[in-house]
């Protein structure tokens, strides 16, 4: 939410023609949310950015001009394609540009960032920067565009994992002050790994999100993202695909249910994204799997197939 810096009332996040891109759509995303915009021109008043940090980024393949109000204080930039402007919360700014263009707006609540990244009791000041370079926050926006235009097919936990990583990145790069985890590295004992990977495994059909896995821990969401990678090798969402490609795997082995019904059943959006990471991960596809299977309970060759 951005508020008027007069009169402390909500205005739209763009003020001026724009169109929305992607549909509206239920997100499972816990801390984050995302739009792509066709911007036609933008008057945006001088605003705070109310209880949200916002990140944009320009994804036309043109440069466009524009005039930025900070403090009652006015300067042209020259935004590139995949520059970005970081808006803080309770800064204010405001912008001006005629020109016609695309991009991208992340929100992420000041509550988030404080839950997300380290511990609650840190305190951090986000500052303003216009335009940046940043590849790490970049790919993070491709990505989480990538997932809403597919319909989230990773789930909160993939969404809640980029927010995680977005929001400790905010704090070391972008802090007034260098913020810095009070949480020692290290791996879980066997006690804490057992318990979040039963928990993940027995609601591996559920949606799962970074926040309880973290609470069965009693961590922060970036202090068990790193001590889960530590543990295993892999971060949760990962963990979570590769246990339901087995779990598919044992369902077309030892069942007659097609495709599309194992893939629901185990946790996946749709057969597409099932398909796509059996594959990744066995060297075939759930089809040619199957096949083998049938030929084996016939009599044929079992080569390949456990």
């Amino acid at each position: 939410m951005r508020l008027n810096r007069e009169t402390g009332q909500p205005v739209p996040l763009v003020c001026g023609p724009h169109t929305f891109l992607l549909p509206a759509v239920p997100s499972p995303w816990n801390h984050i949310r995302l739009e792509h915009l066709l911007i036609e021109q933008v008057e945006n008043p001088e605003c705070y950015s109310g209880t949200e940090h916002f990140i944009s980024s320009l994804v036309s393949s043109s440069p466009v001009r524009a005039v930025l109000t900070k403090d009652g204080r006015r300067k042209e930039h020259m935004i590139c394609p995949s520059d970005l402007v970081i808006s803080p919360v309770l800064q204010s700014t405001g912008w001006r540009c005629g020109d016609r263009h695309e991009g991208l707006v992340v929100a992420l609540s000041n509550q988030s960032l404080r839950e997300l990244a380290f511990t609650g009791d840190l305190d951090f000041e986000i500052v303003f920067n216009a335009p940046v370079q940043d590849s790490f926050l970049s790919a993070c926006m491709t990505e989480l565009h990538r997932e809403k235009r597919s319909s989230f097919p990773g789930g909160a936990l993939y969404g809640d994992s980029i927010a995680t990583t977005m929001a400790a990145h905010l704090l070391t790069h972008y802090s007034a002050a260098r913020v810095r985890s009070t949480q020692a590295k290290g791996k879980f004992d066997s006690r804490t790994l057992n318990l979040v990977v039963d928990y993940l495994k027995t609601n591996a059909c559920e949606g799962i999100s970074l926040t309880q896995l973290a609470s069965l821990a009693h961590m922060s969401p970036h202090h068990f993202l790193r001590t889960f990678k530590a543990s295993t090798g892999m971060t949760p969402h990962q963990y979570l695909i590769n246990h339901r490609v087995a779990l598919g795997k044992d369902l077309l082995y030892s069942s007659d249910f097609t495709i599309k019904q194992v893939a629901k059943m185990v946790g996946f959006c749709d057969a597409g994204h099932f398909s796509r990471h059996f594959k990744r991960l066995t060297g075939v596809s759930p089809g040619v799997y199957a096949g083998r299977v049938a030929k084996e309970l016939e009599g044929g060759s079992a080569e390949g197939v456990s």
